[in-house]
């Protein structure tokens, strides 16, 4: 997490913590297995309201994957600790772009004590500072009887490229990073696999100082030394939850 660009972005400042904790309560680990036997992969999904239709979002692959897991296997899919079933609460997903979206409950959503990210997407400039959050797989942890625990893990990082479909964003340098919440700077080789479908918010500073952020992107593909995060533009996705491409 960077101190230089942007500015709020610092270990004592209220607004930087807000964003990260927000981001926080509007993401959930997606997860699927033999319960109460194993676990057999997870990713992150977030969820949206346009004011025209709630729903939760993850990328496509994530959702691939649990599919060809159900060929094979009797498993149960949940979102938290709340039963889903992906294939039935499918509203569209990309034929080009990594995004999937499902169907859910405001009743649902209340259950997951989830709250929504902040719509309409905004798609930030490159080298603007953007904020992702997700639950990789390290931080899963399966007990007895049948239950799993995820840990998330949230940062901020540097807009590379952008394109019609996609964001790359760069980690920041180590001299650069502050442990923002308290929880300790990520160590070398990171594996963040799990964050797939988490979301990316881009950030903006009003003239008079105050913090705006938005949806920007759903996470696609991270490297293990999380030096590098490619994301799919949240732009692509339509108000009734469609996917454009």
């Amino acid at each position: 997490m960077a101190t230089e660009e942007p500015e709020w972005l610092i270990a004592d400042d209220p607004a930087g913590k807000e964003v990260l904790e927000s981001m926080k309560r509007g993401t959930s680990a997606i997860h699927w297995g033999e319960y109460p036997q194993d676990t057999l992969n997870n990713g992150s999904i977030f969820f949206l309201n346009t004011g025209k239709v709630l729903f939760a979002v993850t990328a496509r692959h994530v959702f691939e994957s649990y599919v060809e897991h159900a060929r094979e296997r009797n498993i149960t899919c949940q979102i938290g600790g709340m039963k889903f079933d992906p294939v039935s609460r499918l509203i569209s997903t990309g034929s080009e772009i990594d995004i999937a979206t499902f169907r859910i409950t405001p009743n649902e959503l209340a259950e997951l004590r989830m709250n929504t990210m902040p719509w309409p997407p905004f798609t930030p400039p490159e080298g603007n500072g953007v904020l992702v959050c997700g639950f990789p797989g390290y931080g899963r942890f399966a007990h007895k009887p049948g239950g799993v625990t995820f840990s998330y893990f949230s940062g901020l990082m540097r807009v590379d490229s952008i394109s019609d479909r996609s964001i790359s964003m760069m980690r920041q340098p180590n001299e650069e990073l502050v442990d923002v919440l308290g929880v300790g700077l990520p160590g070398p080789n990171l594996d963040i696999g799990g964050m797939s479908g988490g979301p990316i918010a881009g950030v903006q500073k009003t003239p008079s100082g105050l913090l705006l952020w938005f949806i920007s992107g759903v996470i696609v593909e991270g490297h293990q030394s999380f030096d590098i995060i490619y994301g799919a533009r949240a732009d692509l996705i339509n108000e009734d939850g469609t996917i454009k491409g």
